[in-house]
This record gives structure tokens, C-alpha cells and sequence, in this order.
């Protein structure tokens, strides 16, 4: 899976893991530690049954990223008994911040829309988007919130 906003710069293929799910280490504010902007797994895994099982924890959430985002995949890596075999991709090869790159990487409307993001805090750093060794950009466009 991939959001229609994530763009892989390289093949991404070689990087995921054939057995197990694949998903992001997150950037974001304490709480989420994955993103869910690309996710893999060889077909019918059997983590996909503790998703459903976390959407039906989060069901009536308000949030988004509660119910279907980062926090709801969190849930599900908490509930899965071989969460230590899900591979973390790390997030300064797939999943920078563009941290004072707006103008060059984002536009204008969604530097708006992600205006609320100067008020929590990212995690780790993981480089600037145009350093070496990015795999895949998210450009964040956070469709849900339009």
C-alpha cells in the first residue's frame, strides 16, 4: 500500500520484507510510532487480522489518525504476537519531514493545511529531504483534513 501522496525514489522492492510486514518508522509526536503512508506484507499475513481487530478497538474514535492512521497500526502492532519480526524502514531513507524545505517540496496549500504540525514536535530528525540516501518522499498532503 501507498498513499497517493508517498512517491518511492528508488525501487522499493529490495527494501521490504518478504516474509513479514513492512511499515514506516514515524517521525511524528510521541504516540505514533509508525506511519501508515506505505505498508507491505506477503499476501493474507497473519497481522492483518489484529488491523480489524484495532478497527474495531478504534471504531468510534473521532480522530483519523486514531481510527485508520498511525495510532490504529500501533494498536495492531501491540496485539500482534511477532510484532519484533515487522520491519521498521527507517524513516531518513523513506520517510522525511521536509523541515524548512516547504517552499521547494510542498505546495502552498498544503503548507497551510500542515500548519498545525509547528506546534508538535517531531520525534527524531531524520535529515532534509534533499540529503543522499532518501528511498521515498510522503508529501503529506493530508487529503482527510480537506
Amino acid at each position: 500500500y501507498l498513499d497517493v501522496d508517498y512517491v518511492p525514489q528508488v525501487d522499493i522492492y529490495k527494501y521490504l520484507n518478504p516474509y513479514y510486514p513492512s511499515v514506516l518508522e514515524n517521525v511524528h509526536w510521541s504516540g505514533e510510532n509508525v506511519g501508515t503512508a506505505l505498508m507491505s506484507s506477503p499476501p493474507n499475513h497473519e497481522f492483518w487480522p489484529f488491523v480489524f481487530q484495532a478497527l474495531e478497538v478504534y471504531k468510534n474514535q473521532d480522530s483519523v489518525l486514531k481510527a485508520t492512521g498511525p495510532q490504529l497500526l500501533d494498536k495492531a502492532i501491540e496485539m500482534y504476537p511477532n510484532a519484533a519480526k515487522i520491519t521498521l524502514l527507517p524513516c531518513k531513507n523513506f520517510y522525511r519531514f521536509p523541515t524548512g524545505e516547504w517552499n521547494k517540496y510542498v505546495s502552498k496549500d498544503i503548507q497551510l493545511a500542515r500548519e498545525f504540525h509547528k506546534y508538535l514536535p517531531l520525534k527524531r530528525h531524520c535529515g532534509k529531504i534533499s540529503d543522499d540516501c532518501l528511498y521515498g518522499i510522503h508529501y503529506s498532503t493530508v487529503l482527510w483534513l480537506k
